[in-house]
């Protein structure tokens, strides 16, 4: 199982585009869980349009980060 892990790792380290799609990914798939466990949970009394705002905020920020990192890297 390390040895499939590392092979992606250098993999994903040779393609950094990639690797930026899949960091993405993953940070969308995290904030998605979190909003829908805090939607679940309803802690503190967050309404359901606070969470929509925050989760409209965050994936816009995610998206501009990973475009960002992507200009970088096609320089």
């Amino acid at each position: 199982m390390g040895a499939v892990a590392y092979k992606l790792i250098q993999f994903l380290g040779s393609e950094p585009k990639l690797m930026l799609t899949l960091v993405h990914f993953v940070l969308t798939l995290a904030g998605t869980i979190a909003l829908l466990t805090l939607h679940s949970l309803n802690w503190f009394g967050i309404t359901e349009y606070i969470l929509w705002i925050a989760g409209v905020f965050a994936a816009g920020l995610l998206v501009l980060i990973v475009n960002l990192g992507l200009s970088l890297v096609s320089k």
